[in-house]
């Protein structure tokens, strides 16, 4: 049957299925699912009534050589009709026909098989029935013969061997029983690796056995390139494929090849200036060449999906030997297909004096591979700038300008602008050549003098550019200058016995700009100050840490205060810290070790800076209200101190104080640090831009969390109004989303202005205060 037709069946039916009898085809492999369904067909005009079958001996050899198969019809008027019967043998569908003309006195037609083309002893078999213009009128599927146990089944096979021949050639040995004296062709079949190779030989062959060997010459046991046991799972006796099984033995393609022959491929990408990009994938061929000679080697690039890239082609003068050809498909062409994963050889052709000495199909697949890394041929950039011009009367000109400044034509480049209010719109070009440009203008309606405008070429990133950073603009004024700023981040005691101390400061630069010629010093509180004694210099976020031992003169309580200052560009940075230096027992040096989210682990460190030893317990409080405490006492001795590490898991996001306490000897030391707990966070938020009484705000909001965050909605108070984000967002793992808001302020005076950032779980604010005179 026609496959595509029996597809269309198949579909048909298990939706027929589908309605009707759901439980019983679940039940059902596939194979049995198409056998339940009746394909026969009738379109009236005759039908065959009786099917039957019965041997007969032709040839009064005393064996039955013909099956006939009996159709008989429901004809009453004369016609001639085709009549096809294809016996379903193992090996494939066996068919034969008879012409025949049928009336109401002799209403069957006869088709017969020859037996000695027969394998089984019981077949199903199919029925066609055309008319003379070749029309299909009937058919009839799963029709089933007697069983015969004994007929002339002509020539078989009883036994195979095989050997090799000087390895000249391999031979294959049949011993055939033999049923009738003829003149016929014999082909066997190879396998190997899902592919196979065949040899045929025409031989007169005489009852009641025979001897027949089948040879494959060198050269084709050298284009297998196989190493192994071949399987031969079929004989061709004239027009009757046998079906066998057998395994040769083992053999070494190289041990046959006479003339030059491809060994292996090896590949790889090379990146010779260290750019990390690679200038070619480059392909290593070893050749077993058997005469020196002009060699021409051609192979074909294709990707793993099948797409053709590139042929390639090198002549070469080689010596007889192992000898290495290279090749290269350069790293422009293999960037420019845009595929990542395995590209294969499609076949490797080896060739002298225009005469193929080797070749191979499939011959190699690369090892995956990523288009972006390979040099990239001459790209387009596209860059875009906007102007609009509010005319009143709600009204905005806005002209865009696209510029291709990169070194190739862009193709089908598409425009999107739109406003922060409810205008949008588009346009496309077709082409735009390198160092040209093309203008666009628009007309917005239902528009104010702060409408913020956005134009975006290339959305879709569907032209590859160069830069891709520049195809976004708008119109929000420009940045503020750089801020030139210092910040002592932390001062910490880090370690305390009485009176001796370890003191930590952290000078940050928290502006935009580079600081020059930073300097420090550190007041201890009792008349003693240290000075850095070089100047230092700090680019954006860059951070200086100071350590500083000290042992006070006398205890008490002291002030510790940490400066930082860089004088020529007037900026300065200052923090305190109380310390003390009296008391038997101390608690120093409280931190937070390591955080993740909610998770956190402290640090402490409790001391005894009596000369008698003290048992000692403590505390933790986490400022949620969760406490943890040692489970027994510890003694510790004179001058000694106890590490005590702890974890927790904050169950809120937000700003707590935790609170280390020691006791022991009837006395009390403790030690507290602010903690804060983000999941969502919000940061940055500022004024950019102030005129008149417009204001434009930017926020950050940052997912902290390892997993993406859903429902992310924002809201700004500006104290005289309220602006809410139209819709939620997504928010990737450590994705920040910046906002921008411009807004007029109806009212003079100084408003509380504050950011916020929710979703269903978490929630954060930052506030600040604006001035509009």
């Amino acid at each position: 049957m026609n496959s595509k037709l029996v597809g269309q069946l198949l579909v048909y039916f298990i939706l027929l299925i589908a309605g009707s009898s759901a439980v019983l085809a679940a039940n059902m492999t596939v194979d049995k699912l198409i056998d339940s369904y009746d394909y026969d067909f009738d379109t009236g005009v005759i039908n065959v009534t009786t099917f039957s079958d019965y041997m007969t001996d032709q040839n009064g050899n005393g064996l039955n050589d013909t099956l006939i198969i009996n159709l008989t019809t429901n004809a009453l008027n004369s016609s001639t009709y085709l009549f096809i019967v294809g016996l379903n043998e193992k090996t494939g569908l066996l068919k034969n026909y008879t012409n025949a003309t049928v009336n109401s006195t002799s209403q069957s037609a006869l088709v017969l098989f020859d037996t000695r083309l027969l394998n089984l002893n019981q077949y199903n078999y199919s029925v066609e029935v055309r008319g003379q213009d070749y029309g299909l009128v009937f058919t009839k599927y799963k029709v089933q013969t007697n069983n015969y146990l004994s007929y002339e089944k002509g020539v078989n096979v009883t036994s195979i061997s095989d050997a090799p021949v000087s390895n000249s050639l391999l031979r294959v040995t049949l011993n055939l029983s033999v049923t009738e004296n003829k003149t016929t062709s014999i082909t066997v079949y190879l396998k190997y690796n899902n592919k196979s190779i065949s040899s045929t030989k025409e031989v007169t062959l005489t009852t009641p056995s025979q001897t027949v060997d089948v040879d494959f010459d060198n050269e084709t046991i050298k284009s297998t390139h196989y190493v192994g046991n071949y399987s031969i799972g079929e004989v061709k006796i004239g027009e009757k494929l046998l079906t066998v099984n057998y395994n040769t033995s083992s053999y070494n393609y190289a041990d046959f090849a006479k003339s030059s022959y491809i060994k292996s491929i090896a590949s790889g990408a090379f990146d010779n200036n260290s750019n990390n990009l690679s200038e070619a994938l480059q392909f290593n061929f070893t050749l077993n060449i058997t005469e020196a000679g002009n060699y021409s080697l051609e192979t074909a690039l294709y990707d793993s999906s099948g797409e053709y890239v590139t042929t390639v082609a090198k002549n070469s003068t080689l010596s007889t030997g192992t000898q290495t050809v290279t090749t290269e498909v350069l790293g422009k062409v293999i960037y420019s297909t845009y595929f990542n994963g395995a590209f294969k050889l499609s076949f490797t052709k080896l060739s002298v004096e225009n005469v193929t000495k080797d070749i191979l199909y499939d011959a190699h697949e690369v090892n995956f591979t990523y288009y972006t890394d390979f040099e990239r041929p001459p790209l387009p950039d596209l860059a875009v700038s906007l102007n609009a011009s509010f005319l009143g009367d709600n009204l905005t000109n806005i002209t865009i300008n696209i510029t291709n400044l990169g070194e190739a034509p862009a193709f089908n480049i598409v425009l999107d602008v739109f406003d922060n209010r409810t205008y949008e719109n588009s346009s496309a070009l077709a082409y735009l050549a390198a160092n040209a440009s093309a203008v666009f203008n628009f007309s917005a309606s239902n528009t104010t003098n702060d409408s913020l405008f956005v134009a975006i070429v290339d959305l879709d990133n569907l032209v590859d550019e160069s830069n891709e950073s520049n195809n976004f603009v708008d119109n929000t004024p420009p940045p503020l200058p750089p801020v030139v700023s210092l910040k002592i981040a932390s001062l910490s005691q880090l370690y305390s016995l009485a009176t001796h101390k370890v003191f930590e400061f952290v000078i940050e630069n928290n502006g935009s700009s580079v600081v020059n010629n930073v300097t420090w010093w550190l007041n201890l509180g009792d008349g003693t100050v240290i000075n850095s004694t070089r100047n230092a210099s700090l680019v954006i976020n860059e951070t200086i840490r100071v350590h500083f031992e000290y042992n006070y003169s006398s205890e008490g309580d002291y002030t510790v205060t940490a400066n930082a200052t860089a004088i020529a560009e007037g900026v300065t940075a200052t923090k305190t810290l109380s310390v003390s230096s009296a008391g038997a027992l101390s608690v120093s040096g409280l931190k937070i070790l390591y955080s993740n989210l909610s998770e956190k682990v402290f640090e402490f460190s409790i001391t005894n800076n009596d000369v008698t030893n003290v048992s000692v317990n403590w505390t933790l409080d986490f400022g949620d209200g969760n406490v943890v405490s040692n489970v027994q006492n510890t003694n510790l001795n004179s001058s000694k101190s106890l590490l005590v590490y702890v974890q927790h898991n904050y169950s809120a996001q937000g700003d707590y104080s935790v609170t280390a306490t020691a006791q022991g000897g009837g006395l009390t030391a403790s030690s507290s640090i602010p903690v804060e707990v983000e999941y969502l966070g919000v940061g940055n938020f500022s004024v950019l831009n102030s005129s008149g009484s417009l204001r434009t705000f930017e926020a950050y909001v940052k997912n902290y969390m390892t997993v993406d965050m859903t429902n992310v909605s924002w809201s700004l108070n500006t104290g005289n109004g309220i602006v809410s984000s139209s819709s939620p967002i997504t928010l990737q793992p450590q994705e920040n989303a910046i906002v921008f808001v411009t807004y007029n302020y109806t009212a003079t005076g100084t408003f509380a202005a504050n950011f916020t950032a929710v979703n269903s779980l978490w929630n954060d604010l930052e506030a600040l205060n604006v001035t509009i005179t």
